[in-house]
């Protein structure tokens, strides 16, 4: 039985990691605003729905705590929340961590402003997770991906995305 959960955790950072990459670049993929389905737990314990963000720009962060290059990106999103939240901007940062207990001495010990959300498998399928972390997806408050970015890269690429997912905000909200 020991074998068997020590197995557990590997076998779900395979699947992860085995689904295809969809690397970095401009080109939108989906439209994820049907995802009526997408309803994850806060580090608070308390369900998030997709609903919430409806509307709104977002970015979503797949991450981990393990992950050096997610660590070295996590001061850029706060910066980016800093700088675009009261323009609308919602930063949704999905943990992947299989030791979920890790994530709140983390948040805290970083500052982490923006909403922290445990991620499942389903989560990773549903915005078809590249190998690999960090990424993170750009959608515009219509629910269309209008970038991604895949692993770590300059703060250039963060802000050009913002930018231009900044610019597609409905006109009654900016």
């Amino acid at each position: 039985m020991k074998t068997v959960r020590s197995i557990i955790p590997a076998i779900f950072l395979l699947l992860v990691s085995g689904i295809v990459s969809n690397g970095c670049g401009d080109s939108p993929r989906a439209n994820y605003a049907s995802l009526e389905r997408f309803i994850l737990l806060d580090i608070n314990g308390q369900e998030r729905r997709w609903s919430e963000f409806k509307g709104k720009p977002l970015m979503i962060n797949f991450w981990a705590t393990w992950c050096g290059p997610c660590r070295r990106e996590i001061p850029l999103l706060i910066n980016i929340y800093d700088q675009y939240h009261d323009q609308g901007l919602e930063i949704i940062g999905i943990s992947i961590d299989q030791r979920r207990d890790q994530v709140p001495p983390f948040v805290r010990q970083f500052d982490i402003p923006y909403v922290i959300l445990y991620g499942d498998y389903q989560s990773t399928v549903e915005f078809e997770l590249g190998r690999g972390i960090p990424v993170t997806i750009f959608i515009d408050a219509e629910g269309n991906e209008t970038g991604r970015i895949s692993g770590a890269q300059p703060p250039e690429f963060f802000m050009n995305q913002v930018q231009k997912l900044m610019a597609t905000k409905p006109a009654q909200d900016m």
